[in-house]
């Protein structure tokens, strides 16, 4: 998790903010032990409608945008040659790393690095060899030696070239490994995911893949029948999402999760489809009509081991959902400004108003 946490982060430095086809040429690249994959289309995502609105809506996201364009531009480039498509794997959870597909060549990157079109919000690189590989090693020395952080980022990162477009990111201390393994085999022979890969549909522009971590220790039937913990029969399985319709305004989620047994499958979607029902007509008690659209919008069922669900959120409804936010923050800005201490009406003791001198109160008495 912690190595997923800072290719993510360090990730964040190549792109502004961040599928099949161009995935399956950079899986070649991902060892076959691999237990999760998350691949995202970066180029499709930028040209959705979605991220138009986004930018046209929030004013400092626009703004930084624009600026980071201008940079790009100067260097005859644009934010979409960064990353193109992407996919991030786990080997366990203490080994990660990410491939991307790039439209910047290995003397570009470094010319970017050193110049000031790429915030490195700290990050320091230098260059070296490893393995025989030319590499470039990124350290964050304030943020690896943060006293109290949990979850700190491995201090270096490294970053190498495999081809003039395909990029590999791991931790440093993974490195060595992470060649070997590409060297044996890629992921495309590993059964298991690639049979989760076939329920990802076409038009995804985000999808994962991944096994379930096989326990330790099995726990004893009858504890595990008195726990009655049905996640425990999950295997692995494959979430995705897309934006559909005519306009590609329309988000969809799928998920397929892979199980022990028929039972522990039906369970879980019996289960899942109630709570959803209950916790949408909780969600949304100021409007009844809007909750019921929300459960309806949620599609749980049980096909022989697995367990399908589908979220279908029409734009229709994203801007009900949107209008019930606004509605909800206005109403709860109202009732803040009414309660004791705001600036209408008595102020609170001690807020807003000095308190008398201690004397007149006594003599108020």
């Amino acid at each position: 998790m912690k190595k997923f946490l800072s290719l993510l982060i360090l990730g964040s430095a190549f792109v502004f903010s961040s599928t099949l086809l161009a995935e399956d040429a950079l899986l070649k690249f991902v060892p076959e032990n691999a237990d999760f994959l998350l691949c995202a289309k970066i180029n499709n995502i930028l040209k959705l409608p979605f991220w138009k609105e986004l930018k046209e809506n929030n004013e400092k996201l626009a703004k930084a945008h624009g600026k980071f364009e201008e940079k790009l531009k100067a260097q005859g480039l644009k934010s979409e040659d960064i990353i193109q498509d992407s996919v991030i794997f786990s080997l366990d959870k203490d080994n990660a790393g990410a491939i991307f597909k790039t439209g910047v060549s290995e003397a570009k990157l470094k010319e970017l690095l050193k110049s000031n079109v790429i915030d490195k919000e700290g990050v320091q690189f230098k260059e070296e060899t490893i393995q025989g590989r030319k590499v470039i090693i990124f350290e964050n020395p304030d943020v690896a030696n943060t006293p109290g952080m949990p979850m700190a980022i491995d201090k270096q990162s490294v970053l190498t070239y495999l081809q003039k477009d395909i990029v590999f990111l791991t931790e440093k201390d993974c490195f060595a490994k992470m060649l070997d393994a590409m060297k044996k085999s890629n992921v495309t022979a590993n059964k298991k995911l690639m049979d989760y890969k076939k329920d990802v549909p076409s038009d995804s522009v985000l999808w994962a893949v991944f096994n379930a971590p096989e326990k330790t220790k099995a726990a004893p039937k009858a504890q595990a029948q008195m726990m009655g913990d049905p996640m425990e029969s999950i295997l692995g399985g494959v979430v995705s999402f897309a934006f559909v319709g005519k306009d590609k305004r329309d988000i969809t989620l799928d998920l397929v999760l892979d199980c022990k047994n028929k039972q522990s499958a039906g369970m879980m979607a019996m289960q899942a489809q109630g709570m959803i029902m209950m916790g949408s007509g909780a969600m949304f008690q100021g409007n009844p009509q809007l909750g019921m659209e929300v459960g309806q919008s949620v599609k749980i069922s049980a096909k022989d081991k697995k367990l399908v669900g589908k979220i279908s959120v029409s734009k229709a409804l994203q801007d009900k959902l949107k209008k019930y936010a606004e509605e909800k923050s206005k109403t709860a800005a109202i009732t803040d400004a009414k309660s004791p201490g705001s600036d209408s009406g008595a102020p609170a003791l001690g807020i807003g108003a000095p308190l008398a001198p201690l004397s007149e109160n006594k003599k108020a008495k």
